[in-house]
């Protein structure tokens, strides 16, 4: 079993949660770029769904704090849930040249 192809999941192998055929890095839409500023150093990283424990919401601000040693990112989250006050006061701890932004809960018109 290849790690890329499952991931752990408490102690079982579980398929991932991601098409990885379907979601693959592509060319920048115009038109985002625009709209949120993205300048052309930047990777962007996004987190769209429940601010939960199980969908890793505060992992994903960890992981957003360690990555800025590394290059220059630019977070974006998306989403609501039981966690939502838990990860915008970690997101407001955060240095400020940790950029993650957040978008609030977004229905299917903003996508």
């Amino acid at each position: 079993m290849r790690v890329d192809e499952h991931s752990w999941d408490g102690g079982e192998w579980a398929s991932p949660r991601v098409d990885l055929a379907r979601f693959q890095p592509r060319p920048r839409p115009a038109e985002l770029v625009a709209r949120y500023g993205v300048e052309p150093d930047e990777t962007v990283v996004g987190f769209f769904g429940p601010m939960s424990l199980e969908t890793g919401a505060l992992a994903f601000v960890e992981m957003a704090h360690q990555m800025t040693e590394l290059r220059k990112i630019r977070c974006i989250m998306a989403g609501d849930g039981p966690q939502l006050r838990l990860v915008t006061a970690a997101v407001a701890s955060l240095s400020k040249r940790i950029r993650i932004e957040y978008l609030g809960a977004l229905n299917d018109a903003d996508r």
